[in-house]
């Protein structure tokens, strides 16, 4: 009797309908999945017994098939991004691609929106937004419909190969363990699960890669992302903050000890604006302050006086001190801002980031027969997930975003926030994943051997301009995937 070894299966994927049957390098694609992934189906039933009085009764039970269940399926990916080619106008070019894209085309959009890798570019009707050979980016532009793109699975065997009809992503999770290699684990459920014998593991070794299927790149150092060197932008999305006092346009008129009073440009009058840097108490100390010049934000240190005041330089890790504060005022000017948009400077120790369809299968319920499921369909779709850090202190830190989130909670039943996941780092070969618009929950704090801190998050589909407050059922702009080679 042979036997099957985990160790020796293989996963290719079809996103045209009838699979194999018309396979090329564009409709056939192989996948590396990890040890643990897994396949089954198995059927609901019914049993029948019998109750009856009496000193003798029949306590006799009955069971009876009644439907086949929806076939389950998970399995994990590395995240990888490679060179491919593309045609464009007759040129063949390179072009970023990436290994799981038949599965996002499956998580993002129907087969309606499937392209090609060597199509002329992305179209109206595409989930890929844009291609190039930097990048390939991905969005839910497309998303809204009911059915999505049906997938075919062939799990190969050592002696027989296994095949999926109708399957389709439900959930991609997107693990960011600290000491671990960017995985993505994928879930969802397919109509049915067969033995096909006459693709054994022998028929795809005679498959030719470029011209059968396309096949997964040769493996280097490079190729995969480690998420160790992942890092995390979170940024305070403010649609409507003006400065508070001072602008570029802005003219001196007189200033005191601790009080500057200035003339502010308006598009119909200028108003007088006097401001009091409240030298004395040093309100603004451990506050943040705007460069409306350098559009950049600043910590403040200390203030000595209206020529010496002392911020942090968060980029470069070093202090700054912004000298003549008055005599310089028209070319750089700190100004405090009424809701300044923080940028959070939060080193992440983890988090998980995951895309839900919340899939549905119907089955008919006919009696005399084992009732087999319909092709699934999408429910709500959510992009959620958390992350964890150390508690760091500062205005830009983790302990700075819990006491601005206190802060504002009681005012507004919503936060906005833009968040960005650069999955292998920040330059060179990795995957940023951004959701443009999210909603944080106040950072929980778990005491441990080092103080650390939790926080959730739910993106939310928006209208208007990139991190608008506007929400909108309708809007399929909450998560956008880069890769970039």
């Amino acid at each position: 009797m042979a036997r099957s070894l985990s160790k020796s299966n293989q996963l290719y994927v079809s996103p045209e309908a009838g699979g194999i049957s018309a396979n090329d390098s564009e409709n056939l694609f192989e996948v590396k999945v990890l040890d643990g992934y897994s396949f089954s189906q198995d059927t609901s039933n019914i049993e029948i017994g019998v109750n009856e009085a009496g000193t003798s009764p029949v306590r006799g039970t009955l069971a009876f098939n009644t439907a086949l269940n929806p076939v389950d399926v998970s399995f994990s990916t590395y995240a990888r991004a490679y060179e491919n080619t593309k045609e464009v106008d007759g040129t063949v070019a390179a072009a970023t691609d990436c290994v799981e894209r038949p599965l996002w085309g499956s998580a993002m959009g129907s087969s309606a929106t499937w392209t090609t890798v060597s199509t002329t570019g992305a179209a109206a009707g595409e989930v890929i937004e844009s291609q190039s050979a930097a990048t390939i980016q991905f969005g839910l532009d497309k998303s809204n419909n009911n059915e999505l793109l049906d997938l075919t699975l062939y799990f190969v065997l050592e002696n027989t190969t296994y095949v999926v009809d109708d399957f389709n992503v439900s959930s991609a999770e997107v693990d960011f363990s600290i000491d671990g290699i960017a995985t993505i684990n994928w879930s969802g459920q397919g109509s049915l699960v067969t033995e096909d014998k006459n693709f054994p593991a022998t028929y795809f070794s005679t498959m030719t890669p470029g011209t059968n299927y396309t096949a997964v790149p040769s493996t280097t150092a490079s190729t995969f992302l480690r998420n160790k060197l992942s890092a995390l932008t979170l940024k305070q999305n403010v649609t409507d903050a003006a400065p508070e006092y001072v602008s570029p346009d802005a003219t001196l008129l007189t200033a005191t000890d601790n009080t500057l009073n200035f003339v502010l440009a308006d598009a119909t009058d200028f108003v007088n604006k006097e401001v009091a840097l409240n030298l004395l108490g040093d309100s603004l100390i451990g506050g943040r302050i705007y460069n409306v010049t350098l559009a950049e934000y600043r910590t403040v240190l200390s203030i000595t006086d209206l020529d010496t005041i002392v911020v942090d330089d968060s980029e470069g890790g070093v202090t700054e001190q912004v000298a003549g504060w008055i005599a310089t005022h028209e070319t750089i000017i700190y100004s405090k801002l009424q809701d300044a948009p923080v940028v959070y400077n939060i080193p992440i120790t983890g988090a998980t980031l995951t895309l839900e369809n919340n899939l549905t299968y119907l089955t008919p319920e006919e009696l005399a027969i084992v009732n087999k499921p319909l092709a699934g369909f999408a429910g709500n779709r959510f992009v959620s997930g958390s992350l964890t850090a150390y508690r760091n202190s500062g205005a830009e830190g983790s302990g700075g975003l819990l006491q601005d989130m206190l802060a504002k909670i009681e005012g507004s039943v919503t936060n906005n926030y833009e968040l960005i996941f650069k999955m292998g780092g920040t330059s060179g070969r990795r995957v940023e994943f951004t959701l443009p618009t999210c909603q944080l929950s106040v950072p929980s704090t778990n005491v441990e051997d080092i103080i650390s801190t939790e926080i959730s998050f739910t993106s939310k589909p928006t209208t208007g301009s990139a991190g608008s407050e506007v929400g909108s059922f309708e809007a399929t702009n909450e998560l956008q995937i880069n890769y970039y080679d």
